[in-house]
């Protein structure tokens, strides 16, 4: 009797033993993917794509039940043009935390990219209803566009005035709502987004905005000669041409300046 409370004892606390070890490797094992999560962002960062699916997927390996590992072997697959990888890995993250904002915003904007408009706009609806979202704007922003396909240009105007609303620093709704004023003539509210969306380029590193900053600088200086502030507009195009030395702007932007000096 006592050797079997003792074997049962025993049997107990070996058990106990062995759920804590396999705890701790657990726990351990998500730790070290974190970690090779991180240097697979900073490849991403560098420039080098190829090493950092490889750092991703090792990470995968480590811990499959990480959402932010999914989310970004998603990017990584789209980036790569691997439409049906990307899908798999953006939709393993929703499953993993349902409410996780940001992989709802990528595969919006994945699924707006195939033409799958109901689909996407289903996913940036659920990324803003994330109250610890960081960028909701960019949410807005892609309902916007998926409104725009579908040709409910109201309900896209207001989107992007839910973007900049949040971020009054957002470019990519600055641009396409000052464009929407100034050809609306309404040239007063076109300048204030414009200007907006002018010094928040002038502000952030060079190229962040894309095309975006040198055609709102194009639309502001535009603007201002509308407005008759031709010092503003040069102004404007001198921005532009900074901001876009070897495209298409650079050279709309500077035949005007040449024009309006």
């Amino acid at each position: 009797m006592y050797w079997r409370a003792f074997v049962n004892v025993s049997l107990g606390f070996l058990l106990v033993i062995s759920w804590a070890a396999c705890g701790g490797k657990r726990v351990q094992r998500s730790e070290d993917a974190v970690l090779q999560y991180r240097v697979a962002q900073k490849l991403y960062f560098r420039g080098e794509e190829t090493q950092a699916l490889a750092e991703s997927l090792e990470a995968e390996k480590l811990d499959p039940k990480n959402e932010e590992i999914q989310n970004f072997l998603g990017l990584l697959y789209a980036k790569k043009n691997l439409l049906d990888k990307a899908e798999m890995h953006f939709k393993k993250a929703i499953r993993i935390k349902s409410n996780y904002s940001e992989a709802h915003n990528n595969l919006c904007g994945f699924l707006y990219q195939q033409s799958r408009y109901d689909e996407a706009l289903s996913h940036c609806n659920e990324a803003v209803k994330g109250v610890t979202y960081a960028t909701p704007e960019r949410s807005y922003h892609n309902m916007a566009l998926i409104y725009e396909k579908t040709n409910k240009s109201e309900k896209a105007l207001e989107s992007y005035e839910k973007a900049v609303s949040i971020n009054p620093n957002f470019v990519l709704s600055l641009r396409p709502l000052g464009k929407h004023f100034y050809q609306k003539k309404n040239y007063t509210r076109a300048k204030e987004l414009l200007s907006s969306a002018d010094q928040a380029c002038v502000a952030a590193a060079s190229g962040s905005w894309g095309q975006d900053c040198p055609e709102a600088q194009y639309l502001l200086a535009l603007t201002y000669i509308q407005l008759r502030q031709r010092p503003s507009a040069i102004a404007a195009l001198q921005n532009c041409i900074a901001s876009d030395q070897k495209g298409s702007y650079q050279q709309k932007c500077r035949k005007s300046l040449e024009l309006y000096r």
